[in-house]
Order: structure tokens, then C-alpha cells, then sequence
């Protein structure tokens, strides 16, 4: 999972999760049956209310006496943690920001498959990280989702680099960094890996209700936030790699299926020299989770911030790319190169073009 800041495990972006999902049982909230409910179970659902009311990012828009009087209506007759699970996952979706989940015990794995085999349906695509060199002389690199354990996390982000690092010894004249099939997990593999591409230095921020920031970095193999005056490192490569020609034209591509980390590598994109994005907008989860465990190992993924450029744009919601592609363009292909992005390259002085 993510690096450890604020004192829980920071997601920028939706979580995947293993088995059943995040939202577990009833989503309608329905009740699990008639009588009082026990201490326990009111105890278990107010110490979620408290965790929600002090760090969602909807805190000042809620309006606490009634939201948490509806919540506990939903656990009505529940007698153990369990069965409030139900009430709980619908409380959760009551907090309207579109990204927040709860995850009941045993959802929230401790690694998670960096690879799966491929899928057909482009909204469950699984696949492990490829490069290439097209047209003999412009890289491309495809991320996927990913979430794992520390060392996963570790191992994910070398690999970026040796790609990276390998069709760069064929001298490329830029790049098309492929987000299409990025749902998400944990962006700080992803910006370690991609930590070449992107650049030295601030590539973005979380944007707390008080106005706080957290900005990610990228530095020496390093991604990491600063967070109140320190710098946190959450992922560290073990052999960083500097691209031969620094900073060249780099050409993001998004679809629908973009998500949550994988839209917040898109917006560590946003700001940057000689870059432009294509594709289709993404899926609106560019905002940052925190992980809360509660007392019976269940976890409240809570959204707590927003995401914003290096330029200081805040987002939110969907990320719209510079150029869309047409229907008929649209693909559910891997393999797929987006035709825009590859005639933006070509155009590029860097590989030979007039600099359209």
C-alpha cells in the first residue's frame, strides 16, 4: 500500500482491493433486523462517525448531528461489529465524495498481484508493465494498477525504471506514457518508476478542507510528500536511473478507466515542459485516501484531500486530456498506440518534426 503519513496509510487514489470488494453487504443500508442495539456494536459505529467527522475531506459540509443519526438508525438490532458492516459501507457512500469505501476484515490485503493475466473488458484489466520502441525512435511505457506490500511496492518501481532505462538505450527522442489501463492502487511505484520521465523536483500536491498541502516529489530514486516540514519517502528505487537527453516531449494518454492513482500520475504530468495529453477524461477519483483501521481489522478508506498540479490547479474530479480522440479511435487494445499522441510525437523538433 502507500507510504505512512498523517499517522495511516496515505492512498492518493482508489485502493484495489481483494475478494468481495470495498463496499460490503446491503448498500442500501438495510437493517440487520428488529430489537436494541448493543453497546458494541453502537460503540464500533461511532467510533467510525468520529474518524469520518474528524478527517473527511467532506467535513464542513456535513451536517454531523443529523448524518450520524442516520448512521446509527442503519445498524438498528445489531448486536456484534459484523453487523454493522452493512450500515457502515452505506454510511460511507453517504459522505458524497465519490471515492471513500470501507473495506470489511480481511479486504485489505497485505500485497496485492503486481500481474494478473489480461482481461478483455477494459475496466478490469490486469497486466504487468511493458515498453517498447516505436517507429525506431519514440519510447512508450504502459503502467498498470497496482497495489502491494512495501517491497512489492519496491520491486514494481525498479522494474519501471529498468524499462525505462532499457529503451532508452535506443535513444529515444520522447516518450508516450499510457495510463489507459491505470485504475489505480498506489501512485508511489508509479511516480518512482516513472521518476525519470517525469522529472526532478515537485510534481504535485494533496489539498486538505484546511487548505493544507502535502507536495509529492520525485527526487534521486525517491517519491515521497512533504508533510509539516519533512520530507516522507515512500518509495525508494534501488539503482535510479537518468534519462540521456533530460526532459524530452512526453505525450500522457487517460481513458475512462483511469482512476485514483492512476489519475494522480496523470496530474504529476500536468505542468510539465514539453508534455500534452490525449485519450479520453478520466474516471473522477483525483482525490487522496487515508486508510483507518478500526478495532475488529475492518478499514474505513476515507478520502481526505484533493489532488492538484505542480502548478497549483486543483482537481477533484475528472481530468480532462489536451486533445480527446474521436468514437471511432477509441480502444480497449493494450497493444493500442493513441494516433494523436503518436502524431504529436512525430511533430516534435526532438524527433525530427516542425514543433506543431
Amino acid at each position: 500500500m502507500r507510504g505512512r503519513l498523517f499517522g495511516s496509510t496515505l492512498v492518493a487514489g482508489c485502493l484495489v482491493l481483494a475478494g468481495a470488494g470495498c463496499a460490503s453487504g446491503d448498500p442500501t443500508g438495510a437493517t440487520p433486523g428488529a430489537g436494541a442495539t448493543s453497546k458494541i456494536a453502537t460503540s464500533y459505529m461511532n467510533a467510525a462517525l468520529d474518524i469520518m467527522q474528524a478527517n473527511s475531506i467532506n467535513r464542513y459540509k456535513i451536517d454531523w448531528p443529523s448524518f450520524r443519526a442516520n448512521a446509527l438508525s442503519r445498524i438498528d438490532g445489531a448486536t456484534t461489529t459484523a453487523d454493522t458492516y452493512a450500515g457502515l459501507a452505506a454510511t460511507v457512500t453517504a459522505l458524497g465524495d465519490n471515492h471513500s469505501q470501507f473495506a470489511p476484515p480481511g479486504a485489505l490485503p497485505d500485497a496485492y498481484p503486481a500481474s494478473r493475466s489480461s482481461a478483455v473488458a477494459i475496466a478490469d484489466i490486469r497486466y504487468d508493465p511493458t515498453a517498447q520502441l516505436v517507429d525506431e525512435q519514440i519510447g512508450y511505457i504502459s503502467i498498470p494498477a497496482f497495489t502491494g506490500s512495501t517491497t512489492a511496492a519496491a520491486a514494481f518501481a525498479d522494474t519501471l525504471q529498468s524499462l525505462v532505462k532499457n529503451i532508452d538505450a535506443h535513444q529515444p527522442c520522447g516518450w508516450i506514457v499510457d495510463l489507459r489501463f491505470d485504475q489505480g492502487g498506489d501512485m508511489w511505484p508509479m511516480i518512482a518508476g516513472l521518476g525519470p520521465i517525469l522529472g526532478e523536483g515537485d510534481l504535485g500536491a494533496f489539498v486538505d478542507p484546511d487548505s493544507v498541502w502535502a507536495t509529492w516529489f520525485y527526487s534521486a530514486g525517491a517519491a515521497g510528500a512533504h508533510v509539516g516540514g519533512q520530507d516522507v519517502i515512500n518509495v525508494r528505487v534501488t539503482k535510479p536511473y537518468t534519462l540521456a537527453q533530460p526532459m524530452p516531449p512526453v505525450a500522457v494518454v487517460y481513458s475512462g478507466a483511469t482512476a485514483s492513482s492512476g489519475e494522480a500520475v496523470a496530474i504529476a504530468f500536468r505542468g510539465r515542459p514539453l508534455t500534452r495529453s490525449f485519450g479520453d477524461e478520466t474516471k473522477g477519483q483525483s482525490t487522496a485516501n487515508v486508510v483507518y483501521t478500526l478495532s475488529d481489522g475492518a478499514g474505513l478508506v476515507l478520502t481526505t484531500a484533493t489532488d492538484a498540479d505542480r502548478s497549483g490547479r486543483v482537481y477533484g474530479g475528472k481530468v480532462e486530456p489536451d486533445v480527446f480522440l474521436l468514437p471511432g479511435e477509441r480502444s480497449s487494445d493494450i497493444n493500442a498506440i493513441n494516433p494523436d499522441a503518436l502524431a504529436w510525437m512525430h511533430s516534435q523538433p526532438a524527433c525530427g518534426g516542425s514543433g506543431t
